[in-house]
């Protein structure tokens, strides 16, 4: 009797141990970036113009250029090999759903395409960005 429920507690501590672990993973990878500096976007409206500091998280994409902020999040695809030296074309949806933005990485470079998204008229941005 006496050892089932020994057994019982390491289940329990092992279980425990086990969530707190991946709790501090997922944080603590939410956390990583890469910050790059980037170009003046092309093709841009006053709000947009100047240079622009782009992070990237494992599902998310920020931008700024001062006077904006625009946040993005990954659709496709939804896993990353980070270590790769060509990673696939991601593509991000902006928070406010008016904006595409398409990324393609090589090592330390990035090209940035946003289209945006409305019903009269397609307008197309690019920067090309070095790591920070």
């Amino acid at each position: 009797m006496q050892m089932q429920q020994y057994l019982i507690i390491i289940k329990n501590i092992l279980f425990l141990g086990g969530i707190y672990l991946s709790t501090n993973t997922l944080a603590m990878a939410s956390n990583n970036f890469e910050k790059f500096k980037c170009d003046s976007w092309t093709n841009a409206g006053l709000r947009m113009k100047g240079n622009v500091t782009l992070q990237l998280t494992s599902n998310n994409l920020e931008w700024t250029n001062g006077k904006l902020t625009v946040r993005a999040d990954l659709i496709h695809p939804k896993k990353i090999d980070e270590n790769a030296f060509n990673k696939p074309m991601r593509i991000y949806l902006a928070e406010d759903k008016t904006a595409v933005y398409f990324l393609k990485q090589v090592t330390d470079r990035l090209a940035l395409v946003r289209a945006q998204a409305t019903v009269m008229d397609v307008k197309e941005n690019r920067i090309e960005c070095t790591i920070k």
